[in-house]
């Protein structure tokens, strides 16, 4: 969870106003006159589902887009390798004034992220122009540089280093990677030429029962899917003004659609044979919902849904169940 100051969550309980901050950047540094651009509106979309986990549409406001409109494809605000660095401040309501971090002496301002620009549409009727930004989180990237060469894990190697060697080789500006080690090795594995670099980071870090994503500094993260109901509350809504946050209006959605509470995973492929480097044949894992008092558990009303899962890259029982467990994890935090 972003950290933020006691005045900004009593702010958030009675009442404040945002404002943005946009910059554009060239290899990580702000590009003068690119910083500060105003915004008229936009749109921000976090998905835990999806590879790109944040994407980004920006419309400058309609008085500033002539200052800010790409004359060529060399301008700063092209899709050709600059980002966007999105952070929102707010409006102390006492002073009207943007509060300032007593800590830092300056602005508090809570990041959205670091986009890559994907598509800048511009459109000038004579009258007024248009310009518009949409990006998406720096995994768009690492997904769009596909191996330009098979790509191979050699047995032993620890997942997090095979994700970290994967992101050096197609997007080495990249922070290093945060990742905990996972105490599993890999059996030796091959990615083909033209395969997409973060699916491959992925599906590792799946069968070592992570998660990967690209955080909101644009760091590549990796980590166990937290169980929330074992983490203390950080936050809480009342309609009363008493918690941290007010909201105006609440949308709460329950679903089994997508939803499985039975998960086994097969350990396959050559290194589970043998004389492989894995186990001396194939074997299954199973991470299920037994909780008595859960709704889908697996004896229940909601009956037994099971996905079957099949991976070379798991050599281990511990891996396994690991791999087992965070597909459990992540399916059921769906119905909610």
């Amino acid at each position: 969870m972003q950290t933020i100051t006691p005045a900004y969550r009593a702010a958030i309980a009675s009442g404040f106003r945002l404002y943005y901050q946009c910059n554009v950047l060239s290899g990580g540094a702000i590009v003068p006159g690119f910083q500060g651009i105003p915004i008229s509106d936009g749109s921000l979309t976090i998905d835990r589902k999806n590879a790109q986990r944040r994407t980004l549409t920006l419309t400058v406001a309609p008085d500033s887009a002539l200052l800010y409109v790409p004359k060529s494809v060399n301008d700063p605000l092209t899709p050709f390798g600059n980002e966007l660095s999105v952070s929102a401040g707010w409006i102390d309501m006492t002073t009207g004034q943007p509060y300032i971090n007593p800590a830092t002496g300056q602005p508090e301002l809570i990041p959205f992220g670091i986009f890559p620009i994907v598509t800048v549409p511009t459109e000038d009727t004579g009258q007024d122009v248009t310009l518009s930004i949409s990006g998406s989180d720096r995994s768009w990237v690492v997904a769009d540089r596909k191996f330009l060469l098979p790509h191979t894990v050699t047995a032993g190697t620890a997942p997090e280093v095979a994700i970290q060697a994967i992101l050096t080789l197609v997007y080495p500006a990249l922070p290093a990677l945060n990742m905990i080690p996972t105490g599993f090795a890999l059996p030796s594995a091959s990615f083909n030429q033209g395969d997409d670099p973060m699916a491959a980071c992925l599906t590792l870090a799946d069968d070592a029962g992570c998660e990967f994503f690209l955080d909101v500094n644009g760091v590549p993260t990796g980590f166990p899917i937290p169980t929330p109901s074992a983490q203390p509350v950080v936050w809480t809504y009342r309609v009363d003004g008493t918690g941290d946050a007010k909201p105006t209006r609440v949308k709460r959605t329950y679903t089994r659609s997508g939803v499985s509470n039975d998960f086994t995973v097969s350990a396959t492929g050559s290194a589970n044979a043998p004389g492989g480097s894995g186990a001396s044949a194939p074997f299954q894992e199973q991470a299920t919902d037994t909780n008595p008092g859960s709704v889908t558990n697996i004896s229940g009303p909601f009956g037994d849904v099971p996905t079957f899962v099949s991976s070379s890259l798991v050599t281990t029982t511990a891996q396994g169940s690991a791999a087992a467990a965070t597909l459990l994890a992540a399916s059921l935090g769906l119905a909610e």
